[in-house]
């Protein structure tokens, strides 16, 4: 990269070329791993608002549709 210290990065950027920027989008699918719901909102469904961690971001959403689930054991 030319023309940026690393001072001016922080975290939770984003760096593309001028010539293809990222996308922002309103919605998205995801294939989740759910590690802990809520004591007194114990049932995901339609609706459901959490917050949701991805690599540095921290965003409170809101489920709109459940396309598929499946069940696992981890240990």
């Amino acid at each position: 990269m030319k023309g940026i210290d690393d001072d001016q990065i922080t975290k939770g950027d984003i760096i593309c070329s001028n010539e293809n920027w990222t996308h922002v989008c309103e919605q998205f699918e995801a294939k989740i791993s759910i590690l802990e719901l809520l004591e007194h909102k114990p049932i995901m469904s339609n609706g459901y608002t959490c917050v949701i961690h991805m690599h540095t971001a921290l965003e409170e959403i809101e489920v709109i549709k459940i396309v598929c689930k499946t069940l696992g054991i981890f240990i």
